[in-house]
């Protein structure tokens, strides 16, 4: 929830107590949405003659409060946001309704060594990335594909360099092709890395 003090509070909803709050240099007059984790919320920037200033979509880590991005609109928006398919939806005093989709993102794939021997130890380095920001505390799953079958290697969080390391040895030899995936949220777009092929001898 949103106040006139400019904070944005978020509170158990089974108990009460506060588990986070964020302080805005702009006052929030509408309810916030909260979709696939992220809370949306709108503001308007206070100036000295009116509160008919900019406005604001920020969009926030519903754990922490981490603030994950923001768009700024021409007038102030004293509308709540509202989700659908991965768009926000806000409507602004300057007369518009504004739709905001996905971020693209994209996904890196690479190995200390693309041709290991049996049991040597390879290193996978996953990167996700929206623009040049990196992505934390996204979840990504690797593949691998040995004799044309699909296996599981690992599903993992990245970090907050937006990024994932697992090791793997090979106890035979033989082509392997790796590749990971991003599924999206309501925040940021889908995407697949390239694939990198190991030839284990």
């Amino acid at each position: 929830m949103g106040g006139n003090d400019g904070n944005i509070y978020a509170l158990n909803a089974q108990t009460g107590p506060k588990l986070w709050s964020l302080t805005t240099t702009d006052t929030v007059y509408t309810s916030p949405a909260v979709a696939n984790g992220v809370v949306y919320v709108t503001s308007a920037t206070r100036n000295d003659t009116s509160f008919m200033s900019d406005g604001k979509l920020d969009a926030l880590n519903a754990q922490s409060g981490a603030k994950l991005w923001n768009y700024t609109t021409k007038s102030a928006v004293f509308s709540s946001p509202a989700v659908a398919n991965g768009v926000v939806y806000v409507g602004s005093d300057d007369g518009k309704l504004y739709a905001i989709g996905n971020r693209t993102t994209t996904l890196t794939l690479a190995a200390s060594t693309t041709t290991p021997a049996v049991n040597q130890r390879v290193t996978f380095t996953i990167t996700l990335k929206s623009g040049t920001t990196p992505l934390s505390s996204k979840p990504v799953t690797i593949y691998h594909y040995l004799n044309g079958v699909r296996y599981t290697d690992t599903n993992k969080t990245t970090n907050i360099n937006g990024q994932i390391t697992f090791i793997q040895s090979f106890g035979s030899a033989g082509q392997r092709t790796y590749y990971a995936t991003f599924a999206g949220d309501s925040s940021y777009k889908a995407s697949t890395s390239a694939v990198v092929t190991i030839r284990v001898h």
